[in-house]
């Protein structure tokens, strides 16, 4: 019963996209997939980041971070395990369904929060040795936003983090989705002195002044011309 299902909708879907005029892409990861899906180009515009909210503070660095929607594409898991293999001190952050199953794993060094408030997760991210991001996302917003707090990111190399995380400037990007390759990318973030000024300056090609200004050039190059500015609230 699926197949005819799906086969109609993929045809009203290449319809659909094929009345579009123009595309935008949230990194180039994405219009990679829009150029296969519809043999058609994307202009790429990052989405905005609030890194005015993260910045960085002077505190000690005791723990490795990972968590926020707790899913299992997330991969908190491939954290988890790392965390106990190594006995490295790992908080977990956020709610979903999948926290009672990543719960049962965690070994003594792993402790999860739950969700917390904006001033909780910056101080989470300030005093963490890294961020760690094993998933595969569209962009990503939570590495530029530990960026944005002078926290490097350790994440696989895949999707939108290959936009957002300078390899061994910013972090570290591991090529090889396995434990011991995600052991290794945590070692060398625990053994490396980062530069939090590094991190932030990279972050900030990510402001939302930045979006603002890519939106309305890109409109006004296709004729289109908006009148005042953007509200603050601008969705």
């Amino acid at each position: 019963l699926a197949r005819p299902l799906l086969g109609y909708l993929k045809a009203r879907d290449r319809e659909a996209a094929d009345g579009v005029d123009h595309f935008i892409a949230n990194s180039s990861f994405v219009a990679d997939r829009i150029r296969r899906a519809y043999g058609r180009g994307a202009h790429v515009i990052y989405p905005p980041v609030d890194v005015q909210r993260f910045v960085p503070r002077e505190t000690p660095r005791g723990h490795f971070l990972a968590g926020g929607r707790l899913v299992r594409y997330k991969r908190v898991d491939r954290v988890i395990s790392a965390a106990n293999a190594t006995s490295q001190p790992l908080i977990i952050f956020g709610d979903g369904p999948d926290r009672g199953r990543l719960e049962s794993m965690a070994g003594a060094s792993v402790r999860f929060v739950g969700a917390c408030t904006n001033d909780q997760l910056l101080e989470l991210m300030q005093s963490a040795i890294a961020l760690v991001f094993p998933g595969v996302e569209d962009f990503g917003i939570l590495p530029v936003e530990a960026q944005a707090a002078g926290t490097p990111v350790v994440a696989l190399a895949r999707g939108g983090a290959l936009e957002t995380v300078e390899d061994e400037r910013t972090g570290v990007l591991y090529v090889e989705d396995s434990l011991e390759c995600l052991i290794d990318a945590l070692n060398t973030a625990r053994d490396t002195q980062w530069s939090a000024a590094e991190c932030r300056q990279n972050a900030e090609r990510f402001s939302r002044q930045r979006f603002e200004r890519e939106i309305v050039d890109f409109l006004s190059g296709i004729g289109f011309r908006p009148s005042g500015q953007l509200s603050s609230d601008w969705p």
